[in-house]
């Protein structure tokens, strides 16, 4: 048996003399069986493209341990006595990884090798093929293993589909697809079997006509980089549905759920330009591995005051929109890049700073004593939870999603204070696209405690 996965080689006496391995994962086959068919003796073997020969492993009485806590999500790791080597594996297909550790069990059983059949197994001979004097007689389960420098070299790794001739609805996506570009097919909806390619690291589906996404995209657990230019995000989520607030926010939540599970952690592009979108919702914070994020030619008027929680980011473009300001939190962050051309709204003069509460009332009087409740959801949200209705009642969870971000980076909610003011964008970024001329662009600020208003006290007043 052979499957073909992700492998680094790590040699446990390397730390002892000070050195350190290369620590890099490459792509490789893995096989259990025989080297030969005279041979007694089961070997894992470890090839790759750069060495087709391949390493061997001595499996009985060579093991010392088979760690196998997240097969379900395609890692393993096989420790070996002689040479004192471990082999990491990572993203195999978590069905034939456990196919793979089970035959490996078996092996070390000694249950494998061979399995003899009996007439309650075999039942009519005729049926199974099989000659009368070979009842009784052993079967082997472990053949010899073949080089696999042809399997590796046969593996596709990419596909791109730009017409419907060459969509694989018979056959279906390969399952060690790791680029994926489906383009200008005008698709309304995703093909659930794209949901289904494990190794998949990089999916295109710009140029159709999609409005959302199925929810089973979030358990891809390699996907880095997703592509939906010039489709249809922006598309009202209110079609056919009852005006109610909560009717609508269910509908959005639905639009957006295939922003969860393993992309929080993975994915690290994500580019949303052309899409005639016109509110970026919150969920989209929750994406903390998120490096380059692009809102491009949309109809954004504000953009969610979270995203300055979302501290990996360093490239973000969100020109040819109408936004009418930037959230204070952006000041936690330090990107490389960002973009924010031609937002007519936003390059208007205005008289800053500007206080959005009334002048008659203090600031202490404005924030008053927050709730308990409050502080309870505040220790919620700042600690990354994100309990859903069948964890907690759903209005909490409601309160809980309208969550504003302070620019010191934490929540807040009725407890608040609200500022309009000049930040410049050179602060918070090396590369800064920006009509200079119009000064700095203006910044809402949500202000959690006097503390934080002391910090911006000097652009306030």
């Amino acid at each position: 048996m052979k499957i073909i996965c992700d492998v680094e080689v790590s040699n446990r006496l390397l730390p002892s003399q000070n050195m350190t391995g290369s620590r890099r994962a490459v792509r490789s086959t893995l096989g259990i069986g025989k080297l030969d068919s005279k041979s007694e003796n089961i070997f894992i073997l470890h090839q790759t493209t750069q060495n087709k020969t391949g390493n061997k492993y001595k499996v009985t009485g060579n093991i010392e341990g088979v760690f196998t806590r997240f097969s379900s999500e395609g890692k393993a790791t096989i420790r070996f006595r002689a040479p004192p080597h471990d082999l990491c594996l990572r993203s195999a297909d978590p069905i034939q990884l456990n196919c793979f550790l089970r035959l490996l069990r078996n092996t070390l059983e000694g249950k494998a090798d061979r399995v003899t059949s009996t007439k309650a197994e075999t039942g009519n001979l005729k049926e199974n093929n099989q000659l009368p004097g070979e009842v009784g007689k052993s079967k082997s389960r472990l053949g010899v293993i073949s080089p696999a420098s042809k399997l590796l070299a046969g593996i596709k790794r990419t596909l791109k589909i730009f017409k419907r001739s060459d969509y694989p609805s018979v056959l279906g996506f390969p399952k060690t697809l790791e680029e994926l570009q489906i383009s200008r097919l005008q698709l309304s909806c995703l093909d659930r079997q794209v949901t289904r390619l494990p190794l998949l690291r990089m999916l295109d589906l710009t140029d159709n006509r999609l409005s959302s996404l199925p929810k089973e995209l979030s358990l891809l657990p390699n996907l880095r980089e997703l592509r939906l230019a010039h489709n249809s995000f922006g598309e009202s989520c209110d079609k056919g549905v009852s005006s109610t607030s909560t009717r609508l926010n269910a509908t959005e939540n639905e639009k957006w759920g295939w922003i969860g599970g393993s992309l929080l952690t993975s994915l690290t592009f994500l580019d949303l330009s052309y899409n005639k979108i016109k509110h970026v919702p919150d969920v989209l914070c929750r994406l903390k591995s998120l490096l380059n994020l692009k809102l491009d030619h949309n109809e954004i008027s504000v953009l969610p005051s979270g995203l300055g929680t979302m501290c990996k980011l360093r490239l973000l473009s969100v020109s040819n929109n109408s936004l009418l300001y930037l959230p204070g939190s952006l000041r936690k962050l330090r990107l490389e890049a960002i973009d924010i051309s031609n937002n007519p709204p936003m390059e208007r003069e205005m008289q800053l700073p500007r206080r959005l509460w009334p002048e008659s009332l203090s600031p202490s009087a404005v924030l008053g004593m927050p709730t308990l409740f409050e502080f309870a959801a505040r220790k919620v949200v700042s600690m990354g939870l994100h309990p859903t209705a069948s964890d907690v009642p759903y209005p909490i969870v409601t309160y809980l999603s309208s969550a504003n971000f302070c620019i010191c980076g934490g929540p807040c909610f009725e407890s608040k204070l609200k500022v309009l003011i000049s930040m410049d964008p050179r602060s918070i970024a090396f590369s800064v696209a920006w009509t200079s001329g119009s000064g700095n662009p203006p910044t809402l600020a949500y202000l959690c405690s006097l503390k934080c208003l002391e910090s911006v006290k000097k652009a306030v007043y």
